[in-house]
Formats: structure tokens, C-alpha cells, sequence
């Protein structure tokens, strides 16, 4: 990643059961993966300068997905709003399509936004954002199941770090868009 403000990215990274409490610093990114290797977390918390306002406004439309979420090829056919706003998607990985429906569990603006995807893909994308200074702390807790049974799971090591790049990537896009 590129030059951070105080605060912007600092964390940790961790894979369950082999490196629990054991800590490297720079990057707030987590990844759990359990036993089968069927479930992963990703959370980032970044610094963007936009108020909370904005930035909610701009990750609760789906229509803007595609703008910055790596992968993410389509998103269409919105329906509702708040916690009955449902779309469809098409998410690419590791070659492959994957296509699935996005529904929003929590609409709290503007602090907090949680949407759970189903289909082709299952995970849940959590949003908490604050004020910050003049802009907004981001905070993203993505927990998502791998999909071994369609990337095999030789391929499941090498899909975990793209997602964790593909995250970065993310959260870039989302700071050269809102201001970062």
C-alpha cells in the first residue's frame, strides 16, 4: 500500500490455530481460516476524507460496487431500501463466475451498513464508519466461505492471499474515490 496517515491502516494479521496472539504490525488485516479451510475473515479500517455521511451514502448503493470491489463484474436489479434492499451480482475468482444475491441486514446511517451475499459466494461485508478529524474512519469486517468445492483445495492457499490483495486493492479504490 501507499503512504499512510496516522492511524489509517495500523493492525495485525493472524491465522487461527497456527499463530494466534503472534502479531505483525503495518496492516490492519486478520484472516482466520478454520480446520476444513471452508470460512476466512478480512477486516480493514481505513482513513478516507469524506464525511461519515458520504461515505455511507456510496457503499449502501450496490450500484457503486463495481466501481471498487475487485472481481465484482455486475451488479443490477436493485429492489428496496434500507434492510428490504436486494440486488443480484456477478463476482469473478480465480477464473471462474460466481453469481448470487446481496440483501442489507443492518441500514443504520451513517454509521453502520452490513449486507450478507448468497448464491455462488456466501459472506457478510459489516461497515462501521466514524468521524475522524474532517473525514471518516472506515472499518470493514468481511467474513466470506471459500468456495473449495469449485477452486479445489490445492488452489484455497493462493484464493485466500488474492482476497487479502484484492482487500487492499479495495480499500485503495474506495480512498481515490471518496478521498483518501
Amino acid at each position: 500500500m501507499q503512504a499512510r496517515s496516522r492511524g489509517q491502516q495500523a493492525g495485525s494479521r493472524r491465522i487461527a490455530g497456527e499463530m494466534d496472539g503472534v502479531e505483525e504490525s503495518d496492516e490492519q488485516k486478520m484472516e482466520t481460516v478454520d480446520k476444513e479451510g471452508a470460512m476466512a475473515v478480512i477486516e480493514r479500517r481505513f482513513h478516507v476524507n469524506a464525511p461519515p455521511e458520504k461515505v455511507f451514502a456510496f457503499l449502501a448503493d450496490h450500484a457503486n460496487d463495481p466501481q471498487w470491489l475487485p472481481g465484482l463484474t455486475d451488479s443490477r436489479n436493485f429492489t428496496g431500501e434500507g434492510t428490504d434492499y436486494r440486488w443480484e451480482w456477478t463476482f469473478k475468482m480465480a477464473g471462474l463466475s460466481f453469481n448470487g444475491t446481496g440483501v442489507v441486514k443492518e441500514h443504520e446511517p451513517p454509521r453502520r451498513h452490513v449486507v450478507e451475499t448468497r448464491g455462488g459466494l456466501v459472506s457478510t461485508w459489516a461497515w462501521t464508519i466514524e468521524p475522524e478529524g474532517e473525514g471518516s474512519q472506515v472499518a470493514l469486517r468481511l467474513e466470506y466461505t471459500v468456495p473449495v468445492a469449485a477452486v479445489g483445495k490445492i488452489a484455497e492457499k493462493l484464493l485466500l492471499r488474492q482476497n487479502e490483495k484484492a482487500a487492499d486493492e479495495g480499500v485503495a479504490n474506495l480512498q481515490r474515490i471518496l478521498g483518501g
